[in-house]
């Protein structure tokens, strides 16, 4: 089958193009592109084409993008669907349950002991950029962990009103500059009440495997101009040291060790002892106020106006009950649905009891859950690809302008769960054009048959909520020197020169593969196409939730 043009590049990578630019897309634009002319059969149609259009960004759509912390997420327009919240509930991270168990192994390090190192780490930082306050956390599963912190009394932060867990979605850093006016900020009780977070900026802490655990972040009482690429790279240097430490094995003599916790009425010791300069220390409590926590040097709490007396404020924060409908709007999927599918552990019996739950809760006819796959045969010259590796990764690769079609795709489809009416799983398996088009969607496709049309489901709707990373794979020279390069690889140093001059002349054929796990429903009556943002959103949220029980990638 004739399939038109598709870019060659990662479809999660480049999902930001494909929001109305509500997120930014930090991603490389180099591109190839072949052509192909467009003969698609459309599912169960058949009479006239159906009116079928791209669905755009719900809530849920929304929602999932930011959790994929493939982004800077410092500033991000609002969408349509928050324009009325004051605030935004972070949702969970895309990768939550590996990230979580991350988290675990590192909860109670023997590191977090060495309260010198953080304090030093902590009191440099805020001096560096003239702040109050300065934390270092990890983001548990329903709290923000304060291991470390100068200018803040709090052990606890509720997830849902926690900016650090904004900042392990994000790539890079996060910051703000005023987080009075940032739509997802600017209701959050940190920001309205204690302890009035005016400015704030956060750093991942990420492991050697790419694991977020936590955030090293500085914050101020008062709004700040933007971060320079120095300043950044400035804090982005202290959260490395910080996973230096905690990753240090050799830190196991820190047991038994007594590791001395000062005590101090005020910053100012803390400040004398890492600087003797009276002169700097008193320009830097104009800047940032008077301590006034009897506690640790690490709980010190900075206020420039009031009686500067001792006091220590609760120290959990929590997100109000009458911002609980607040951490709705960041959930995906029903809880609902999520305690009929826990009940499941075989795949394909949760795949049905999932396409029957939307059959019924959103009243359609037959639903599926399908996975798509996709491989298009490709040349490319050999000299482009990158030694000793059979398959690789499309998005980082450099020279895939270069790619050249030598024949039209190959699509497979499979189902993984249905539910609806008898014999409908194999006129989806006959015909996927339908299955393509949403494939090649921003967000998935519904479809309305035209008046007169013998089409059996007279409605549609197709989303993809998994996609996985286009791949590369050779398959083998074509020219007729592969018997000669592969006699020089085996002789000399001259002949291995050779053998990379002849290696750029040869064509190699690959194959690029690419695919997706959508769901599809589909009704009888057109009426029931379920044309409303909020409905979509419903449905790709429990998708999404589906996704994440089962681990469907």
């Amino acid at each position: 089958m004739n399939l038109p043009k598709q870019r060659i590049v990662n479809s999660n990578n480049s999902i930001a193009d494909r929001i109305n630019n509500v997120l930014p897309d930090n991603s490389d634009k180099k591109t190839g592109s072949y052509n192909h002319k467009s003969k698609q059969p459309l599912l169960f149609l058949n009479g006239k084409s159906p009116y079928i259009k791209n669905i755009t960004l719900t809530k849920a759509h929304f929602l999932d993008s930011y959790s994929k912390a493939k982004w800077n997420l410092s500033e991000v327009p609002c969408p349509a669907s928050f324009q009325e919240a004051n605030m935004m509930v972070p949702p969970e991270s895309y990768h939550e349950e590996q990230r979580l168990k991350t988290v675990r192994l590192y909860m109670d390090k023997i590191q977090w002991k060495d309260n010198n190192f953080f304090n030093k780490i902590l009191v440099k930082t805020i001096k560096h950029f003239l702040v109050s306050g300065a934390s270092v956390s990890l983001v548990a599963q329903k709290a923000q962990i304060i291991k470390h912190k100068i200018g803040l009394n709090n052990t606890e932060c509720a997830r849902e009103i926690s900016l650090d867990a904004h900042t392990i979605l994000s790539k890079g850093s996060f910051v703000i500059s005023n987080t009075a006016s940032d739509w997802r900020t600017k209701g959050n009780p940190c920001v309205k009440g204690y302890p009035f977070i005016k400015f704030y900026a956060g750093i991942p802490l990420v492991t050697s495997f790419g694991h977020v655990i936590g955030v090293l972040a500085i914050f101020d009482q008062k709004p700040h101009p933007e971060l320079t690429k120095d300043n950044v790279g400035y804090l982005t240097m202290q959260a490395k040291k910080i996973m230096t430490h905690l990753l240090d094995n050799n830190r196991s003599k820190l047991d038994g060790k007594k590791i001395e916790n000062e005590e101090a009425f005020g910053m100012d010791k803390v400040l004398v002892a890492s600087d003797h300069n009276n002169n700097n220390m008193h320009d830097l409590i104009l800047q940032i106020g008077r301590a006034t926590s009897f506690r640790t040097t690490l709980d010190v709490i900075f206020e420039k106006d009031g009686s500067g007396s001792s006091y220590v404020p609760n120290k959990r924060l929590k997100l109000g009950k009458t911002n609980l409908n607040l951490k709705k709007m960041s959930q995906l999927g029903s809880q609902e649905l999520a305690n009929q599918l826990l009940k499941y552990i075989d795949f394909k019996i949760a795949s049905h009891k999932f396409c029957q739950y939307l059959a019924q809760k959103f009243v359609f006819n037959f639903v599926c859950v399908a996975e798509i796959r996709i491989m298009q045969p490709m040349k490319i010259n050999e000299k482009y690809l990158p030694n000793n590796k059979y398959a690789f990764n499309a998005e980082n690769f450099e020279y895939r302008d270069k790619l050249i079609a030598i024949d039209n795709k190959t699509i497979k489809i499979r189902l993984l769960g249905s539910a609806g009416i008898n014999n409908a799983e194999q006129k989806v398996l006959d015909d996927n054009g339908l299955f393509y088009r949403a494939f090649d969607s921003d967000f998935g496709i519904y479809y309305l048959s035209s008046l007169g049309s013998k089409t059996k489901f007279k409605s549609g709707l197709l989303m993809p909520f998994s996609r996985t990373a286009r791949t590369i794979v050779r398959n083998n020279i074509m020219s007729n020197k592969k018997d000669k390069i592969h006699k020089s690889r085996n002789n000399d140093g001259k002949c291995e020169k050779e053998s990379r001059d002849e290696r750029g002349n040869s064509i190699v054929s690959v194959m690029l593969k690419s695919g997706a796990y959508m769901t599809c429903c589909f009704s009888f009556q057109e009426e029931n196409a379920p044309r409303s943002d909020d409905v979509i959103s419903d449905i790709f949220g429990n998708c999404c939730l589906f996704r994440n029980l089962y681990n469907v990638r």
